[in-house]
């Protein structure tokens, strides 16, 4: 499995501190992955120095591309490309509470660009 940030703006290195030490501590503490649709449970903005209402990831193949981007057959055994998106908390609990397919009809319904995350409105359904 491959986790991949996919943005319209440039991000520094500052600002990817905080989603990998999320993903680093879910596996450190959990040993698994959320899997497809999972969510990265942040602790505070899961963006240092962007956006404070992100505070989770979200974690899908990427949205908005063919479907065959989300799996890289190159080498011997398949891997797949999940997309991490950070999410506010009244939109986890929307995923948690609705599923994450009302949450995806949400973003495609309201015409969300998911790649600018960083200044993008909170989704609601």
């Amino acid at each position: 499995m491959e986790l991949g940030i996919f943005t319209k703006e440039g991000l520094n290195k500052t600002v990817l501190n905080s989603p990998l030490t999320a993903v680093g501590m879910h596996f450190f503490e959990r040993h698994e992955s959320p899997g497809p649709h999972g969510i990265f449970l942040g602790e505070g903005p899961v963006l240092e120095g962007g956006n404070p209402l992100f505070q989770s990831l979200y974690l899908r193949p990427p949205f908005g591309l063919p479907e065959g981007f989300a799996i890289c057959s190159g080498s011997s055994t398949p891997i797949e490309i999940f997309q991490l998106i950070p999410i506010t908390a009244h939109e986890q609990h929307l995923i948690v509470t609705n599923g994450w397919d009302k949450f995806e009809q949400a973003v495609l319904a309201q015409k969300i660009d998911l790649l600018l995350f960083n200044v993008r409105q909170e989704i609601s359904f």
